[in-house]
């Protein structure tokens, strides 16, 4: 460490023209930096608060952050740093430095999370400084130091026009299928030797190398080299070669970057670590350079091809997800089911709790388990393709409607494959379409157009069966004066409560049609409903339901509109009634007879009922 210092002392202004920026630092701090730096050639700005550093760092270069240990402050220097690189797209990365009263050594979390890349431990001592510069600045003079002559050549600063040999900035990240595409490597090692013959041998055989003395700087300079390959000593100095590989692990940028170790020979046990740690590779020491060379030919070729598989699994799961599809398998022989991520979500279910078709049939809704066993039965198991509609029940207790299809591998028989579709947003629309098209929205009864589409079916069926069926005609007798005294929306709630009323006096043995819930009753218009009697042996039988609609009347609307407003309404009605065959064959002629029925009714007293007769339309 003297003949550093020496090194030092003997060559002033080797920084020259360097700034340094200190931020929060304390009183007692700023006299020491100037006294160590100054002399150095540096330009030391001393700013009070991140938030001043933050705004100064958006628009000027510095070459170095010294930051006190407050995380927040760490964490939003680097992203101003991070965000400013990214929107000038320039090469240029400024070294951020924690001033700490404790070892940074035993939370290196701080380096891959706030951005920061190497500390500085309170009192701030002469040699850890000179340190700390010489590992992340290049100097104007060649030093002692093989990592200062180095480190410019990968990671320049705002002083790249006095040194042209640093002109070659960040290696970009590149999937390297071949040393003819000058893969980047980073070479942590705190052994000279490994330094001086490894960088050689790598550089010889068109490696870009980048080397890191110790494990905290490694993961500094991964996060923003981003090699394609890391090679990692067992014993890093300040941080070992196996926590520096748990934390890259961790990273959803390392994941699957290839690691090798090196590791002493005949150590078992720091192999199984680094595999256990998921090391792609390990060699052991002394280090035969010419194989290793191959060794990493071999893992970066394996990393492309691998790399291009997770790819491809992506685009499916993105396709999936877009798609809210999922796929799944069925090895009927073993009855085993395989299912894609994204069919779980689709289902509701995690995969382990669908292992096998009994499990898969619980989740059924009961409703549609008879059609499911029907196409199991006669399609899936006969070898048939097949698709088919059905709902699941998730396991939250929702609904799921799902489109599910399937076919039999055409070289194995035992083996089913097919995609599960989430169309429960698309019936769910499909359903309100069709209620707003169909059904009236105040009352949710249907309204006219739907009703004629019913009655026109039910003639023809009618016909065919040779039985009656008939059109029942209402008409409330006084509404308007309801609406004009107590207000339109008292009017809506009687108009409401009254379908309510008319539905619940009707019983399956008055209509045929009771599948549509309800199948035969519409709002057609203001104060107008109609009730479709079905399968009557007579005509004269429509009177009976049609009475007790009548009776039903005789009990009052009790209408809450709030808290604080109820009303109590009574109300009759007149009723019209239209036979077929009889009176017509048409929806429009029954209608109409219907109608001209119903005024006959009001003629004859209110709250009464007529069938049609030819005198009703003369």
């Amino acid at each position: 460490m003297q003949s550093d210092l020496h090194s030092v002392d003997a060559h002033p202004d080797i920084w020259l023209g360097r700034r340094v920026m200190l931020v929060e630092n304390s009183p007692t701090d700023h006299p020491l930096f100037e006294e160590i730096l100054r002399p150095l050639g540096c330009d030391i700005i001393d700013v009070p608060s991140a938030e001043l550093a933050s705004d100064l760092l958006k628009t000027d270069d510095y070459d170095l952050v010294i930051v006190d240990s407050d995380t927040a402050a760490i964490e939003r220097i680097a992203a101003v740093l991070t965000t400013r690189r990214l929107e000038t797209e320039s090469d240029h990365w400024t070294p951020v430095i924690a001033l700490s009263n404790k070892d940074f050594a035993d939370l290196p979390q701080h380096f891959l999370s706030s951005g920061l890349d190497d500390y500085l431990l309170r009192p701030v001592r002469r040699e850890a400084l000179l340190t700390v510069m010489r590992r992340w600045l290049p100097t104007s003079q060649n030093t002692s130091k093989p990592v200062a002559t180095h480190l410019p050549a990968t990671f320049p600063t705002t002083t790249d026009n006095a040194h042209p040999d640093t002109k070659r900035g960040f290696h970009s990240y590149q999937s390297a299928t071949s040393f003819d595409d000058n893969p980047a490597v980073l070479l942590a090692s705190g052994d000279s030797a490994h330094q001086q013959a490894g960088r050689l041998m790598l550089e010889k055989n068109g490696l870009e190398v980048t080397w890191a003395e110790d494990g905290l700087q490694a993961l500094a300079l991964v996060r923003h080299a981003q090699p394609d390959l890391v090679i990692l000593s067992a014993n890093l100095p300040r941080l070992d070669g196996f926590e520096v590989l748990r934390q890259l692990r961790g990273l959803l940028e390392t994941r699957y970057t290839p690691i090798i170790m090196i590791l002493e020979d005949n150590d078992m046990d720091a192999a199984q670590r680094a595999f256990e740690l998921q090391a792609t590779d390990f060699v052991t020491s002394p280090v035969g350079w010419q194989n290793l060379v191959q060794r990493i030919r071999y893992n970066l070729r394996a990393a492309q091809v691998f790399r291009d598989l997770k790819r491809s699994e992506q685009r499916l799961a993105n396709a999936e997800t877009v798609a809210n599809l999922g796929y799944w398998d069925w090895d009927m022989t073993n009855d085993i089911f395989y299912m894609s991520e994204h069919a779980t979500q689709v289902l509701g279910h995690p995969s382990s709790a669908l292992t096998n078709l009994a499990d898969y049939l619980k989740i059924l809704h009961p409703g549609d388990m008879d059609r499911f066993y029907k196409e199991l039965e006669v399609k899936i198991l006969d070898g048939d393709n097949w698709m088919l509609e059905y709902r699941v029940i998730t396991a939250q207790g929702d609904v799921r409607t799902i489109r599910g299809d399937g076919a039999t591998h055409p070289n194995d028989s035992s083996w089913c494959m097919g995609t599960l579709l989430d169309i429960t947003a698309q019936r769910r629309n499909e359903e309100t379409i069709r209620r707003m098209a169909f059904y009236d929205d105040l009352t949710g009864l249907h309204n006219r157009v739907s009703f004629r589409d019913e009655l026109t079916r039910s003639i023809k069926l009618h016909e065919r069966l040779q039985v009656k069926l008939a059109v029942v005609y209402i008409d409330l007798d006084g509404f308007k004066a309801v609406n004009d005294s107590r207000g339109h929306h008292v009017g809506d709630l009687l108009l409401k409560a009254f379908g309510d009323r008319v539905v619940s006096q009707l019983r399956d043995s008055d209509v045929v049609g009771y599948d549509m819930d309800p199948s035969t009753v519409a709002r057609l218009g203001g104060d107008e409903f109609t009730v479709l009697l079905t399968g009557l042996g007579r005509g004269v039988d429509a009177g009976v339901p049609v009475q007790r609609i009548i009776d039903s009347l005789t009990e009052p609307f009790v209408l809450k509109v709030s808290d604080d407003e109820c009303h109590e309404i009574r109300i009759g009605c007149s009723i019209g009634v239209a036979v077929a065959p009889d009176d017509g064959n048409s929806a429009t002629e029954l209608l109409t007879r219907a109608d001209n029925a119903m005024y006959a009714a009001k003629q004859a007293g209110k709250n009464t009922y007529r069938f049609f007769s030819a005198s009703d339309t003369s």
